[in-house]
């Protein structure tokens, strides 16, 4: 008999509070496995695509800084855009380095292509410059326009998505009246427009903002903003000449 009363007293199970307990720090291990779990299998799905909005958004203003600053001094023919496109004429490395390596005139123009999920994508396009376009009034000429020149076929390439707005603007310093000698120059405040025609000449910069959102929605939003000062020579336009502009 006193066995038996020992062998039942050695087998009583848990308490109700014991298994309230085990249950919360259960559901407590579960919940951390399966935070982890997921973003590792996020980031691993990323990688794996090889899809990384933010990465590719800084890769984007990258690429665009290099191009910008190699703008083609006279291309100020080719160059010209709206709030959502520009293209321009440069002196750079092709992105296709099959066809052809090193250094290259190239038209090159970045522009927005909308998703199906209401998103951004921004493309880029590049064309290599093949030579002038042969006219009768150009074969005597010293100096050929870059409007003439011709292009080989374009090549696209996704810079950039997951973009929830993109914009450019234009900026321009107007140019300053006359001054008396010693004088200190004046405080011209910029003028922004969002639209460049080809006859206008090259403005003094150019902004590029975008949002880039995470797919996965872990991280917000990453809000990016840049002024590209250009490097050749700029058009200088009177105050009165930049609001006739619009």
């Amino acid at each position: 008999m006193r066995g038996r009363g020992h062998r039942a007293a050695g087998s009583r199970g848990f308490t109700l509070a014991e298994l309230l307990v085990a249950t919360v720090l259960l559901s407590f291990v579960m919940s951390m496995l399966y935070t982890i779990t997921y973003s590792t299998l996020g980031a691993w799905r990323s990688l794996d695509h090889g899809y990384d909005p933010y990465g590719e958004a800084r890769n984007a203003v990258t690429a665009f800084r290099h191009e910008f600053e190699n703008l083609i001094a006279g291309g100020d023919t080719i160059f010209e855009g709206t709030h959502d496109e520009i293209t321009m004429l440069v002196l750079s490395e092709p992105f296709e380095i099959k066809e052809a390596g090193g250094i290259h005139m190239m038209k090159v123009r970045y522009y927005l292509k909308r998703e199906r999920e209401g998103m951004l994508t921004l493309m880029r396009e590049e064309r290599l410059a093949k030579g002038a376009v042969s006219s009768g009034e150009e074969e005597n000429s010293r100096m050929m326009s870059t409007s003439r020149i011709d292009y080989d076929r374009a090549t696209r390439y996704q810079m950039a998505s997951m973009l929830s707005d993109f914009s450019i603007r234009y900026v321009w310093l107007p140019a300053e009246g006359p001054r008396l000698p010693g004088s200190p120059p004046q405080d011209m405040t910029p003028e922004y427009k969002t639209r460049h025609d080809k006859d206008w000449g090259f403005p003094q910069a150019v902004e590029i903002s975008y949002t880039v959102g995470d797919p996965e929605g872990r991280r917000t939003p990453l809000h990016i903003r840049t002024v590209f000062p250009v490097r050749q020579t700029t058009a200088r336009k009177s105050l009165r000449e930049l609001i006739r502009l619009e």
